[in-house]
């Protein structure tokens, strides 16, 4: 590839500063070489003085107050220089292959942005491939089921963020990086990779997989989706039933117990419905779509 622009590679980071080195490392070692990297500190209490005695003059290192991974993005689509922007996760890990092939097919495809398939390790999920969606009509459906994207295979032009003001919204907890996809999924297609150039770490904590945090995320989806056209009214009803379920057991958890197993089995109790919903469109729009 003769263009080689820059790209700038946003890492938010608060705690697990070992991984942080492998993550540092995994980008480190990439055959392509024109990269800056954005160390974005969350307003992590860890010691990091070892970490910067060695990796200072190889990074972009910027402290800010504790606000969350969305804010800690935003201000790293701020500062990065790149033409392009790559976001890793400070726990997971690239192939030395990601950015060169990543953006050689966007190049090649005039592309803005672009997801890949990823490969899942850690907490017995070791070689599970996720394929990217590769039917850019399928995968904007799907965007409002079972968001498949793992950010830190997503690379942008940041164009996109300048010309449409799009950043990471600050005030959700969970689920901020799918909004941005469906807002970014209006402007343009998607390019979906098939290779898998990311390791997404699974540890047992992980907030994508608690029952609670799901629902938590589609209770906050379903004032963004109420009303509009291209979402199906069963699953516009789907989002407000676990709205519902969400909004009661926070008031058991607020007002009659706090019970960790009672909430969480509760939670699960709450989703079953709405979750085998939610598999029925996914199964209908894979057969209409794919």
């Amino acid at each position: 590839m003769n263009i080689k622009p820059l790209v700038s590679v946003i890492i938010p980071f608060y705690n697990g500063v070992d991984w942080l080195i492998e993550a540092v490392n995994s980008v480190l070692n990439q055959t392509y070489t024109n990269y800056e990297i954005l160390i974005i500190n969350d307003g992590s209490k860890e010691n990091m003085d070892s970490f910067l005695l060695e990796y200072e003059e190889k990074i972009i290192y910027i402290k800010k107050e504790n606000g969350g991974p969305a804010s800690a993005r935003n201000l790293g689509i701020r500062k990065a220089r790149g033409e392009y922007l790559a976001f890793l996760d400070s726990d997971d890990l690239w192939t030395s292959d990601k950015l060169e092939y990543q953006i050689s097919e966007m190049i090649e495809k005039n592309s803005s942005w672009s997801q890949t398939s990823y490969e899942l390790f850690g907490n017995r999920t070791d070689g599970k491939k996720v394929n990217a969606i590769l039917e850019p009509k399928l995968f904007n459906k799907m965007l409002f089921i079972s968001n498949g994207i793992a950010t830190p295979t997503i690379m942008i032009k940041k164009s996109s963020f300048n010309e449409e003001k799009l950043f990471f919204m600050e005030n959700r907890r969970y689920g901020e990086d799918t909004e941005l996809w469906v807002r970014l999924s209006k402007k343009s297609d998607i390019l979906s990779v098939d290779r898998v150039l990311t390791k997404v770490r699974i540890r047992g904590s992980n907030a994508g997989l608690t029952v609670i945090a799901q629902l938590q995320n589609r209770a906050e989806i379903y004032d963004d989706i109420k009303g509009r056209k291209e979402v199906s009214c069963g699953l516009i009803i789907n989002y407000k039933l676990c709205n519902i379920v969400y909004k009661i057991i926070i008031f058991i958890k607020t007002n009659i117990s706090d019970n960790k197993y009672l909430i969480d089995s509760l939670a699960k109790v709450g989703y079953i419905i709405p979750y085998s919903i939610f598999k029925v469109y996914k199964k209908i729009y894979i057969r209409k779509y794919n």
